[in-house]
């Protein structure tokens, strides 16, 4: 399984994958294949290939809502900031709920260690955290709703500013499959000039950005009723043709310092 790719019907073959399904509480996922479930899970595998699920690291979620892997890194991880204009915007009354700012343990998949999740309401264009202080960053499908290709770049490159040298960030977005156009999605272009350039950020692999051509030839069709068809991977939005990608970017590290002390300088949480 590579780590930078299109959802894929063949990641469903790994014993690993399927695995970090069951521990995010969505066995169900195993039989009945969603992108959204591939995201979480395919993130969490790709962090671990990496090696960056350390006891030590901190990690940011960035249009985090109430998903379950910022619960899930909570328990693997020193510490995971969650943040989303909760309350706010399209989302308020069910991704991102006024409520988790209060009382994330609500809306909890599985038990957690609640003093290592940090939810706080921020916007993804505007990170307010100093510069290289999070281990992890991760954002998954939220870039996407941030505004436009020109928020999104700005938002690449807040999340950018604040991973540390030699840190990692795990982004999942809408990829175009059929050459339409789209002010919030992405052509594999676009991936390049919107997301990836922009952010001074390297992939740690090529995109494979490959699908089943099955499904490609029967995208779920978004104007009718999708619920509870499966595999739902390849969608079709008016025009245009689209399923999720998934990059692991890294930030360039130059400085030659250890991780202990790149952390020395900032914990977001004890120097709030």
């Amino acid at each position: 399984m590579g780590l930078c790719k299109a959802c894929h019907t063949d990641d469903w073959e790994d014993d690993s994958f399927l695995a970090i399904l069951d521990e995010l509480d969505l066995s169900f996922g195993r039989q009945y294949k969603h992108r959204k479930h591939w995201e979480f899970a395919k993130a969490i595998w790709g962090l671990g290939k990496l090696g960056c699920l350390t006891s030590e690291a901190l990690a940011l979620g960035v249009g985090a809502g109430k998903e379950h892997v910022a619960y899930y890194l909570a328990n693997k991880l020193g510490r995971v900031h969650a943040v989303d204009i909760y309350g706010s915007g399209d989302f308020a009354q069910s991704d991102a709920p006024a409520e988790m700012l209060v009382h994330p343990e609500k809306f909890a998949p599985f038990g957690y260690r609640q003093e290592r999740l940090i939810v706080q309401y921020m916007d993804g264009r505007d990170l307010k955290y100093p510069a290289d202080c999070f281990d992890i960053v991760f954002s998954l499908s939220s870039i996407e709703h941030f505004g436009g290709h020109t928020a999104a770049t700005r938002a690449m490159q807040e999340m950018a500013r604040v991973l540390r040298p030699g840190g990692t960030l795990a982004l999942t977005t809408e990829l175009i499959l059929n050459g339409a156009s789209h002010p919030d999605f992405f052509l594999p272009g676009e991936l390049e000039t919107v997301l990836i350039w922009p952010s001074g950020l390297d992939l740690v692999e090529p995109l494979d950005l490959r699908v089943p051509p099955a499904l490609l030839d029967d995208p779920l069709d978004m104007s009718s009723d999708i619920s509870g068809r499966f595999p739902h991977i390849v969608l079709k939005l008016g025009s245009v043709v689209f399923t999720s990608v998934i990059m692991f970017l890294q930030k360039p590290d130059t400085s030659g310092r250890s991780g202990a002390e790149k952390r020395g300088a900032y914990e977001p949480g004890k120097n709030r």
